[in-house]
């Protein structure tokens, strides 16, 4: 289960990241008047992101990799578009960490 802990991991990193570079680029973008209007939308896509990959990572504690996956397919591309390629690349490779479906050891622990 070492590559779900490292897939949390990532995840977390990447949404982290996301957000301090989404507020930074709206901080910026707050010097210009017409960046104030695209600031307040950064600041929310940030803000989303970085939620959506908490969800994504309780998921995952839960064991419900399949779901994580879909939730966190847009924010992940979303991230590598908008904001640091760096952060969108970590949830990438969390998600390919994660596995298809829990392992028959995790489904005899719920049970």
């Amino acid at each position: 289960m070492a590559d779900v802990e490292t897939a949390k991991l990532l995840i977390k990193i990447g949404g982290i990241i996301s957000l301090i570079v989404g507020v930074l680029g709206g901080l910026v973008l707050l010097i210009t008047i017409i960046g104030i209007i695209l600031a307040i939308p950064a600041f929310i896509l940030a803000w989303w992101i970085y939620k959506r990959s908490n969800e994504v990572v309780e998921l995952v504690e839960m064991g419900e990799y399949k779901e994580a996956k879909n939730k966190l397919i847009i924010p992940m591309v979303l991230s590598l578009l908008f904001f640091s390629t760096v952060s969108g690349i970590l949830m990438l490779v969390g998600l390919i960490l994660l596995p298809s479906e829990p392992s028959t050891h995790s489904k005899l622990e719920k049970s």
